[in-house]
């Protein structure tokens, strides 16, 4: 229970970092073979980049052997054309994340929209707002009148009015009176 509590690593930890690090070069590298641009201008050996698809394959889940034969025919056709074969693997490398800059500036943008005060915004109209403000368009190429217009429409206050309804009934019991319940 206590190291479950109190880790002995941070999540910041060096070796961590470096190790995470020496792991994302490699599957770089990895990934370069599938890429004829930058294959030697001599003639490959059979085996040039056979290694580097057998990690790839494991480390996305994708079938080794279908995948190795797709990519010597690959190489055969000098990357002029994919071999079906090969497609799993390229989709597959294609879906690795580059970044979390994305998914942290969506949680950045969650936070800025859902504040103490505003608490209670419904999880789908939370998503619409966050995806605005990742995706839309930037504050000075925005206009907002048709907006506004709308808004309006509907018989909904503007910004600059001050005068709020009074409450329909008033409350005009003594609160003390329940107090002697608790």
């Amino acid at each position: 229970m206590k190291c479950r509590m109190a880790p002995t690593t941070s999540s910041h930890d060096s070796t961590q970092e470096n190790s995470s690090h020496r792991v994302d070069n490699q599957r770089m590298t990895d990934i370069k073979v599938l890429l004829p641009e930058t294959w030697p201008e001599r003639k490959l050996d059979i085996q040039y980049g056979d290694e580097e698809v057998l990690c790839l394959c494991d480390s996305q889940k994708v079938g080794r052997r279908g995948s190795i034969q797709g990519f010597q025919e690959y190489k055969e056709l000098i990357g002029s054309q994919t071999p079906t074969a090969l497609e799993p693997l390229l989709k597959a490398a294609r879906t690795i994340v580059v970044s979390t800059n994305e998914c942290e500036q969506a949680f950045s943008s969650m936070n800025d929209i859902l504040t103490a005060k505003r608490n209670s915004l419904a999880v789908s109209r939370l998503s619409n707002l966050i995806f605005l403000k990742c995706n839309g368009p930037p504050l000075e190429q925005m206009s907002p009148q048709s907006y506004v217009r709308s808004w309006l429409a509907k018989g909904r206050r503007s910004a600059d009015e001050t005068a709020c309804e009074a409450p329909s009934h008033p409350n005009t019991a003594d609160p003390k009176t329940c107090w002697s319940l608790f």
